[in-house]
């Protein structure tokens, strides 16, 4: 059952409190209850405590030795994992608030995943690799070459999905981890975000940079389904999609971009839920997430590195805002 709606602002969002002092890269909330981890370009993880009224507080904050790029919770919310420029992988045990080192690569780390099935963790790197690690071992458990460098995963069931700079797309069934299930083109543009279809038929959205966001399925059976549409365009003006999150129970999905805004979908009826249901903010969006319920979306308003270092604004204030909708909200529309 959907849990019942907080007491949070619906549209204006209420603001977590001592957000990162960076650019924010991703937000991930726990499967088991409001807990809100944000990794930042400020070299740090943080972790706050959202209450039923919608008021947050800190509970938890560690350091990298660079920027981190990504976090990722297990599936009992004990355990929370990290990854960054400094190459290294860390694991935070929200338990004893410590974290540890559990994982090394050749480059960056742009993103981890925890594969509950197996429970262990995914990185993947810019140095073309994707390395499987259990915990209780200081090395991988084994690893996977890249065509190029990795900027996103996702995971579904037994499934876990990579896109790489040269807009490929590799499928890797977990069974056999090491091996490509499949693997294409998914786009003549490079994509920015990949994230896996919460309900219905196992598949994924894709974010690309110019404004377009690719749904496709993974069995072959289900391949007439796949499709492509535009969005955070605005006239002759093109945005990166740069994050896409799923609702967890009813598989609709929300795509924010480098207009500020966030807009709402469903992928089934191929219809657009809301569009200015969070007000378009005056900076980008740059990661989201929804907890476990669905009932309270999470976003990053923060500079996006799309214009580079040189172009980054001196004064922005990096915040996260939490909004409240009920189920109603995200209900699927019919075809």
């Amino acid at each position: 059952m959907l849990a019942m709606r907080p007491q949070v602002p619906p549209k204006k969002g209420t603001e977590v409190v001592m957000p990162p002092t960076d650019s924010i890269s991703e937000l991930a909330f726990s499967k088991t209850r409001d807990l809100l981890a944000a990794s930042s370009w400020d070299n740090e993880v943080r972790v706050w405590d959202v209450n039923s009224d919608g008021t947050t507080a800190p509970v938890i904050r560690y350091a990298h030795k660079g920027p981190v790029l990504s976090c990722h919770w297990n599936k009992d919310g004990t355990k929370l994992a990290s990854g960054g420029a400094d190459k290294i992988g860390q694991v935070l045990d929200a338990n004893t608030g410590q974290p540890a080192q559990f994982a090394v690569h050749e480059a960056p780390i742009k993103t981890v995943r925890w594969l509950d099935e197996l429970n262990i963790v995914a990185t993947g790197s810019w140095d073309k690799t994707i390395k499987y690690w259990d915990l209780r071992s200081n090395s991988p458990i084994s690893s996977v070459g890249l065509s190029n460098r990795c900027h996103s995963l996702d995971t579904r069931d037994s499934f876990l999905v990579c896109a790489t700079i040269d807009r490929m797309v590799t499928i890797f069934d977990l069974t056999n981890p090491t091996v490509a299930h499949k693997a294409h083109e998914a786009a003549k543009i490079q994509s920015r975000v990949v994230a896996c279809f919460t309900q219905g038929p196992p598949g994924f959205a894709l974010g690309l940079v110019e404004g377009r966001t690719m749904i496709e399925y993974f069995e072959d059976k289900d391949q007439a389904c796949n499709f492509g549409f535009k969005c955070h365009r605005d006239g002759r003006d093109i945005y990166a999609v740069n994050s896409i999150a799923f609702h967890p129970v009813l598989g609709t999905f929300g795509t924010a971009g480098s207009d500020g805004s966030v807009i709402f979908w469903d992928k089934d009826s191929k219809q657009k839920l809301g569009e200015g249901s969070i007000p378009k903010q005056n900076a980008p969006i740059t990661a989201t997430a929804f907890n476990s319920t669905g009932s309270i979306f999470a976003y990053a308003v923060s500079y996006d590195w799309s214009m580079g270092y040189a172009e980054a604004p001196k004064n922005h204030k990096d915040i996260i805002k939490l909004a409240a909708f009920g189920p109603e909200d995200f209900k699927p529309r019919k075809k």
